[in-house]
C-alpha cells in the first residue's frame, strides 16, 4: 500500500499565557494504488480512495504548570470519509474534553 500524500497544517494563536486556540486541517490527497490484500477486501473501494479535508479547532486553557484544560472540536464541516486502505469511514463532527495533570 502506497501512503497518498497527507498532513496537518495548524495555526496557534496565544490569546494569554494561559491560553490559546488553534484552528487545523488535517488532509489526504487521493490514492488509487492499493495493495493486492485490499483489493480482495469488499470494504474497500477497488479505485481507490477519494482525497479529503477535515476542519477543526482546539482550544487549551494552562490553569497552572501542573493542571491544563483541552477542548477539541474535530470535522466541524461533518465530511464523509475515510483513510487509505481502510475498511471503515472516520468518525463524523466530534469534540473532546481532556484534563492533564502532573503530580
Amino acid at each position: 500500500r502506497v501512503p497518498p500524500l497527507n498532513g496537518q497544517l495548524r495555526l496557534s494563536y496565544f490569546l494569554s499565557d494561559s491560553l490559546s486556540i488553534e484552528p487545523y486541517i488535517n488532509f489526504a490527497s487521493g490514492q488509487d494504488r492499493l495493495s493486492p490484500r485490499d483489493v480482495r477486501d469488499t470494504r474497500i473501494d477497488p479505485n481507490g480512495t477519494p482525497g479529503w479535508l477535515s476542519v477543526n479547532v482546539q482550544s487549551t486553557w494552562h490553569y497552572s504548570d501542573a493542571i491544563r484544560v483541552t477542548l477539541k472540536l474535530e470535522n466541524l464541516l461533518d465530511e464523509d470519509y475515510r483513510a487509505h486502505g481502510s475498511g471503515i469511514n472516520a468518525v463524523g463532527r466530534n469534540f473532546y474534553l481532556s484534563f492533564h495533570t502532573i503530580w
